[in-house]
């Protein structure tokens, strides 16, 4: 927690149950937590019949979430949600209080540093009790946690399928940001496809996440070997020192920041 930021790579090969997360308001009031859990997912691969839900696609009650909660009904919950068939390199962005669910993709996941986590299905995770899903509260109070507005196609696209926006590009590289402005109160993240060479230099401390390609970074010392899944963690002692990133021949990775203050 005194990073501010967690940064996840998980693979859904089965069902990740419908879910959400506390707002920072709400868990500082019931969870004694400066946190909640606001994150990104951020596609790095997919299986067949992949596919993500996310908010609610009409008008919701918390009586109808009730019905669902108590007879396990997760088919009826999704059903009743906005759903999408990821590609790799979709992004989707999910503020805390938004249900979600999904299957069949590898996720990289910058998130708030908490697991606050509400499970509207618990069964199928083979928990011992309803309660042991609900982050030690009782369903009411955990229910006051949840978004019930809903998304219809276009307000989808706007503010959940997330757009690039370029920072800079020339020479065959750019690095893009890939979340709304606002979302820097809780963390940070951009994406840099590298083809030649690229100079760096950021300030603070910051995560690196290779998703494909290979290449070198150099200047710290011996090259430092880049292909996918290496991930690397910049301190803040080294923000006064460029770096260079060279593409072998491409290499295409994330940034993650801390939250702003």
């Amino acid at each position: 927690q005194a990073l501010g930021i967690l940064v996840k790579i998980f693979d859904t090969a089965s069902f990740i149950p419908v879910h959400w997360h506390p707002d920072r308001k709400f868990a500082q009031k019931h969870l004694n937590s400066p946190f909640g859990k606001t994150e990104a997912w951020i596609i790095i691969a997919t299986r067949k019949n992949a596919k993500v839900w996310i908010g609610w696609d009409r008008q919701i009650t918390r009586n109808d979430v009730t019905e669902w909660y108590k007879q396990q009904n997760g088919d009826g919950m999704r059903s009743c949600m906005f759903s999408f068939e990821p590609e790799v390199g979709d992004i989707f962005y999910i503020p805390a209080g938004v249900p979600h669910s999904l299957f069949g993709c590898c996720v990289l996941e910058p998130q708030e540093p908490t697991d606050w986590s509400i499970l509207a299905e618990w069964k199928m995770l083979g928990l011992p009790n309803a309660e042991a899903g609900l982050s030690g509260l009782n369903w009411q109070t955990a229910l006051d946690s949840l978004t019930f507005d809903y998304f219809n196609e276009k307000r989808f696209k706007d503010t959940v399928l997330m757009k690039f926006r370029t920072i800079w590009s020339g020479d065959g590289n750019s690095e893009c940001d890939i979340l709304p402005e606002g979302v820097r109160q809780f963390f940070g993240a951009s994406r840099l496809t590298v083809r030649s060479e690229v100079e760096i230099r950021k300030e603070g401390f910051y995560g690196i996440v290779v998703v494909s390609g290979s290449g070198y970074l150099r200047g710290f010392g011996p090259d430092i070997y880049l292909k996918s899944g290496v991930t690397l963690m910049m301190p803040h002692c080294l923000s006064d020192q460029n770096y260079t990133l060279a593409g072998n021949p491409h290499v295409q990775l994330f940034f993650f920041y801390p939250p702003l203050s």
